[in-house]
């Protein structure tokens, strides 16, 4: 009954693609906490930020082995990041708190990430890519939430293109594919690419976000 609810929920939530794809992975782990341990979702909120601190420490030693065992920690902080918010749901425990803490530890998770695994390459070229990286982030959400809260005051996600024809794009880019991608890419032993990636995809994001804001407000005068 518990898991019929959450399901029921879930298909009205707009989650993006990453984390609808990673469901058969995370739900089976909050059953079995769900129905065997007392543990809150805060406590798995903490316990994900520590798997990312772990994973940043590994990433810092730089040689392909310890890359691998810190792209394992990164992709079981995105499973268990997903993990905290089913709990909260099936349990009926979300709240304010609980959401601000996922997501400091999520900003910080990714920051964190990104500086270790450019200090464990230890190269110019991994600095420079690393730099731009990491400013993605904070630049993708300051605006997004600058928008939302002071020019439209509206909660309510921006359309893309006409009638929503787009609007899917939103949900295929977001923080959730990095811990996905990060892996993946210290596997095949390119961890360059790693920040080459979110260098350019994570600022070419912030860049159209303020293109379609622009646009939206000249149709709305």
């Amino acid at each position: 009954m518990v898991e019929q609810k959450y399901f029921q929920r879930a298909k009205k939530e707009n989650l993006e693609l990453t984390d609808r794809m990673l469901r058969w992975l995370s739900f089976p782990i909050s059953k079995f906490i769900v129905r065997h341990t007392f543990v809150t979702p805060n406590e798995i909120t903490v316990f994900s930020f520590l798997l990312s601190l772990a994973g940043g420490f590994f990433f810092l030693q730089g040689d392909h082995r310890n890359l691998i065992i810190g792209g394992i920690l990164v992709f079981l902080r995105q499973i268990f990041d997903q993990v905290d918010g089913e709990i909260a749901r099936m349990k009926n425990l979300s709240s304010v708190s609980g959401k601000w803490l996922d997501g400091i530890t999520g900003y910080l998770s990714a920051e964190i990430i990104i500086i270790c695994l450019s200090v464990g390459i230890g190269t110019p070229l991994s600095y420079f890519l690393g730099v731009f990286a990491a400013l993605a982030y904070p630049l993708q959400y300051l605006f997004v939430y600058f928008y939302k809260l002071e020019i439209v005051q509206s909660s309510a996600p921006m359309a893309i293109g006409k009638e929503n024809k787009f609007s899917f794009l939103r949900y295929v880019y977001g923080s959730a594919l990095f811990y996905v991608l990060v892996p993946v890419f210290v596997f095949l032993d390119k961890p360059l690419w790693a920040l080459l990636f979110f260098a350019i995809v994570g600022n070419l994001f912030w860049f159209c976000t303020l293109g379609v804001q622009y646009l939206a407000l000249r149709k709305g005068n």
